[in-house]
């Protein structure tokens, strides 16, 4: 097991500097006669281990279908301005499908075709630029086409005929 050089050198990383991996089962020592004052056996072996999250889920039993493991932790890096511009990124697309709900509410009516629409809409263009190697612009551009006419358009215009306008309820259940 070794670190991978062209990571290493892409982000500036002296590999010289780094510690050796090694698997978490590993056994590194024992406990020695010091770490004994507290209560262990000395020569109690000492392994490598794992991430403390990852480990705690197994401890816990974590493993089966249908387990859930809460876990709670502290963080240096929460308050940062890199992982606050982070968060903002990662929720802008919930700010403007709130607003654009807000105006749908205010108006008497209710959508629930935006997230199924906003999902599959995503979904596809995840699969154009991962699959496909399409550039963002373009993939950009068939997104806002494909979320305004495949769900947008033809949602209003049919509801708007069938119910003349009145106060109406969308629903769209997707497979």
């Amino acid at each position: 097991m070794e670190w991978d050089k062209s990571i290493a050198d892409a982000l500036g990383i002296e590999i010289e500097k780094m510690p050796k991996p090694r698997a978490s089962t590993e056994i590194l020592g024992g406990i020695n006669e010091a770490a004994a004052s507290t209560g262990l056996k000395a020569g109690m072996p000492v392994v490598a281990g794992g991430p403390d999250d990852s480990v705690g889920v197994l401890g816990a039993r974590g493993i089966r279908t249908g387990t859930a493991v809460p876990v709670m932790g502290t963080s240096d890096v929460f308050l940062t301005s890199s992982n606050l511009i982070n968060v903002t990124q990662q929720i802008n697309i919930n700010f403007i499908v709130a607003v654009a709900m807000m105006f749908v509410i205010i108006s008497g009516s209710i959508d629930f075709s935006v997230g199924s629409n906003l999902g599959v809409t995503a979904l596809f263009m995840a699969v154009m630029m991962y699959y496909w190697h399409m550039h963002v612009v373009p993939t950009v551009i068939v997104g806002i086409i494909m979320g305004t006419n495949v769900g947008g358009i033809p949602y209003g215009v049919v509801f708007a005929k069938i119910y003349e306008a009145r106060q109406i309820y969308i629903c769209y259940w997707g497979q």
